[in-house]
């Protein structure tokens, strides 16, 4: 080989070798926080419909006639709750903070009883506070939409007065 062909070829390989960081660098700044980021929301999101169906069931049971008993208010609504918590778990972010906020949710439903009754919601959302926090920072926010403005017309202006 050449003097020239060698210089072609290590360029070549410096050039593949910089483009493959470039890449790597890349992926690990933007296109992998942004992967993340998604999951975390779809997470918040799930979550959030869990409770809501679980308050939903709760609420149905104390409406029907004769209501239901806390047991099994608390019971169907730990139920739903859980399912949820557990859908939100396993849509989050390995290790990120939502995984952890939920992880931490998980470890409350420890602390109570269906039996305790309304007792035992109570318990269960008061671990959803620092979740819900965490939530609320990574939704997005929703873009500012023009507002119709009245403009003015002929009718609503004021009538002159006549003087005399």
């Amino acid at each position: 080989m050449t003097n020239k062909s060698w210089r072609i070829t290590i360029l070549a390989i410096l050039a593949i070798a910089l483009l493959s960081i470039g890449g790597v660098v890349y992926y690990g700044t933007v296109a992998l926080p942004a992967q993340r980021l998604q999951q975390d929301i779809k997470a918040c999101d799930e979550f959030a419909n869990g409770v809501i169906q679980a308050r939903g069931a709760a609420i149905g049971l104390l409406d029907k006639k004769p209501p239901a008993s806390a047991s099994e208010v608390a019971t169907r609504y730990a139920n739903l709750a859980n399912e949820g918590i557990d859908r939100a778990f396993n849509t989050s972010a390995a290790n990120g903070q939502i995984y952890n906020a939920l992880s931490q949710v998980g470890m409350g439903r420890l602390d109570y009883n269906e039996s305790d009754g309304m007792v035992a919601i109570q318990k269960m959302e008061a671990t959803y506070d620092p979740l819900l926090a965490l939530c609320k920072a990574i939704q997005p926010t929703p873009s500012p939409t023009a507002t119709a403005t009245s403009s003015p017309s002929a009718s609503s202006s004021p009538t002159p007065t006549s003087t005399k």
